[in-house]
């Protein structure tokens, strides 16, 4: 199999060399092409990036931070996408299991498959995976709706979920062995199969940063395709390496903006 993989970076090049260095192992098992797409990191991090000897590694890179997917798309757009049996798409900041080609080039897709979610699991065991099952409910839309009313509402009513998440019961990510159908893959790592490119040549990418799983989501809901959560799929995640660094307010009018992204055009599909 012919399986591509792109992440982009963003100051954080030591993170890009592991990501590079769990994927080498593959191309025993595959024939494999790694695409950096760089977004216009500070000098001394392109340094770094540069004295890598990276072999079967494409880095490209930009002259202006263009975001999350759009980058991802540079990396998307220098490939024929036809040529691939998937395309891997993510973070830098992530690592592969030893597994993750074997279990994956042995498996094989329905054509309404257009995206495939690993199990991506945090350095302190937490799965990041399924992430969002099923549309809001009505509850879940009026908790969004109050919360991003305001930066500083937000925070008072984060802290208040955290201090009475600890009396609910909490549904453990990890007990799910099977692959089944969900509505939103964590944005960290997709893995897009060809049947997304029968309708679709790149990600739609409205927003800067943050609300990639909802944009996603509606682009796949609009050509009436699915996504699959297969647990077998594993990626280690060390998680906001690079938007950790954000202040906090910026954050919030990132994941605004993309919230109410998602709700105009889930309502369009819908």
């Amino acid at each position: 199999m012919k399986i591509a993989f792109i992440c982009v970076n963003y100051n954080n090049s030591n993170y890009t060399k592991e990501f590079v260095d769990s994927l080498l192992i593959f191309k025993k098992d595959c024939i494999l092409k790694i695409i950096v797409v760089d977004n216009a990191s500070e000098k001394q991090d392109l340094i770094k990036l540069d004295q890598m000897i990276f072999p079967d590694v494409t880095i490209i890179k930009s002259s202006e931070n263009i975001g999350y997917f759009k980058g991802l798309n540079v990396g998307i757009d220098s490939i024929n996408v036809a040529e691939y049996d998937f395309i891997v798409v993510g973070n830098n900041d992530l690592v592969f299991d030893e597994n993750f080609i074997s279990n994956l080039t042995s498996m094989s897709f329905n054509e309404n498959i257009f995206v495939v979610a690993p199990s991506i699991i945090k350095l302190d065991g937490t799965h990041q995976n399924p992430h969002i099952l099923k549309k809001f409910n009505k509850v879940q839309r009026v908790y969004r709706h109050l919360y991003f009313k305001s930066y500083y509402f937000s925070i008072i009513l984060q802290k208040s979920y955290n201090m009475l998440r600890l009396f609910l019961k909490q549904s453990k990510k990890e007990k799910y062995v099977e692959p089944f159908e969900i509505l939103m893959g964590y944005g960290a790592c997709y893995i897009l199969t060809p049947h997304f490119f029968k309708d679709s040549n790149c990600l739609e990418a409205p927003c800067f940063l943050m609300g990639e799983e909802g944009v996603l989501a509606n682009q796949i809901a609009r050509f009436r395709g699915k996504t699959v959560y297969v647990p077998a799929l594993i990626v280690i995640h060390h998680d906001h390496t690079s938007i950790g660094k954000l202040p906090s307010k910026t954050m919030f009018d990132y994941n605004r903006e993309a919230y109410y992204n998602y709700l105009n055009n889930c309502r369009l599909i819908h």
